[in-house]
């Protein structure tokens, strides 16, 4: 099947363009490169003849010479592609209306009608079952080491959330100055990590995260995630954003409660649907480490200070610097816990705007982070610290600063040290 008969070619076309544009394939170039040939050739009616070799000399540029046998790149995309399908539809595409598949063993799409509230994954009926067995859970727990990230409550947001006055100091003004411009749009995008949704055929569907899988390419390669699948007899699994840290929900809060004051145009979104074009065009401020903000591993700017795993490297140390510091080591069961945190403003694309991100291992760190830039007294000593002899402030710098924890909550953050970073 090619173009369902109550799907017609322009229905299907739009579909193809959401796809190209979403976020799921915003760094995918060759698949959207692969979706796009595709989809001309399914809707022309030409796709049946399609062979892995005229998909490589047309798709992909390849030469003449291009033998299949020996270069599986049609093969490998291919395959991409239809993960990053199923991706798409368990995300961002739950509500479109045309759906989109490629088929395994062809080179052809089919488009089929989906109702508007259809989510992937509804259509089959599940068993619910109200607990599960505390042997289960040892055995989920032995397999894998993995821990289910919790849904926010909104009280527990407000209670943890430090009050922001909205009043403007100058020390604040200086910080912020170039976010309040208004020259470009402005976008606090939180960090949400991957989690793997398993679709048990006994047990009620289960969402679960794990440090070290932080791409849907990670966890179709996982072990964990094998061992867990065969543990809860769960032949399917789909990727989920619908889940953020405290730390990232509360600092996400504060900055929109002091900027809101200034720019009512903020936009907020999740790291998993923004897109190059937003990050081109915006300033971006990110909260939460780059694995759960994945564009940032590919932002083109040479740092001083990269957060890896859990520390902090310091690439160029000045007299006095330490070469890394630990972040995230929380004892377990400690009630009060020290940490670092690495602030970091670079140019955006091509060196216009900025890219502010707010990176720690733990979740509360990105609230300490937040507040030590947000409020005034920390501003007032930040700011002159920071100031170059001009008298002006830096326009990019990184910053590494030790907060103080109670019970998960920040109380007291100080400076230790920061780095002025060159345009590159």
């Amino acid at each position: 099947m090619g173009v369902a008969e109550n799907v017609e070619p322009s229905l299907a076309r739009e579909q193809v363009r959401r796809l190209t544009h979403s976020g799921t394939f915003s760094n995918s170039e060759m698949q959207r490169q692969l979706l796009g040939y595709l989809a001309e050739k399914s809707l022309g009616g030409g796709a049946d003849q399609l062979k892995e070799y005229i998909i490589g000399i047309d798709a992909f540029g390849k030469p003449p010479t291009y033998d299949p046998r020996k270069d599986s790149t049609v093969r490998i995309q291919a395959g991409k592609l239809r993960l990053k399908l199923r991706e798409y539809y368990a995300v961002e595409g739950q509500a479109d209306p045309v759906a989109v598949d490629l088929p395994k063993g062809h080179f052809k799409l089919t488009f089929e009608r989906r109702e508007p509230t259809a989510a992937v994954g509804a259509a089959q009926p599940r068993r619910a079952r109200p607990w599960l067995p505390a042997a289960l859970f040892i055995a989920l727990a032995a397999a894998a080491c993995y821990g289910v990230f919790t849904t926010i409550s909104l009280k527990r947001l407000q209670d943890r959330t430090a009050a922001v006055t909205g009043v403007w100091t100058p020390e604040l003004e200086a910080i912020w100055q170039p976010f309040l411009s208004r020259q470009r749009p402005v976008i606090i995008c939180i960090g949400t990590p991957l989690v793997v949704k398993f679709w048990p055929q006994v047990w009620p569907k289960m969402n679960v995260r794990s440090a070290v899988v932080n791409t849907w390419e990670e966890a179709q390669n996982s072990e964990p995630v094998e061992a867990l699948k065969k543990t809860l007899r769960s032949p399917e699994i789909t990727p989920n954003y619908d889940f953020t840290g405290i730390g990232e929900a509360s600092g996400a809060f504060q900055l929109a409660a002091l900027m809101g004051t200034r720019r009512q145009d903020l936009v907020l979104k999740r790291s998993s649907m923004i897109a190059w074009d937003d990050i081109s065009r915006s300033d971006v401020i990110f909260l939460g480490p780059s694995k759960f903000n994945l564009p940032l591993k590919d932002v083109p700017v040479e740092q001083d200070l990269v957060l890896e795993g859990n520390l902090i490297r310091n690439l160029r140390p000045n007299a006095g610097e330490p070469a890394s510091l630990p972040v995230g080591n929380w004892p377990a069961g400690a009630k009060t816990v020290e940490d670092h945190v690495l602030i970091t403003n670079i140019p955006g694309p091509g060196g216009r705007g900025h890219i502010l991100t707010f990176a720690t291992a733990a979740s509360a760190g990105t609230q300490a982070a937040v507040q030590y830039l947000t409020e005034a007294h920390y501003a007032r000593d930040l700011v002159a610290r920071l100031r170059l002899p001009s008298g002006e402030l830096p326009p990019y710098y990184q910053i590494v600063i030790k907060a103080k924890f109670n019970s998960s909550i920040p109380v007291q953050a100080s400076y230790l040290f920061h780095h002025v970073l060159r345009a590159r």
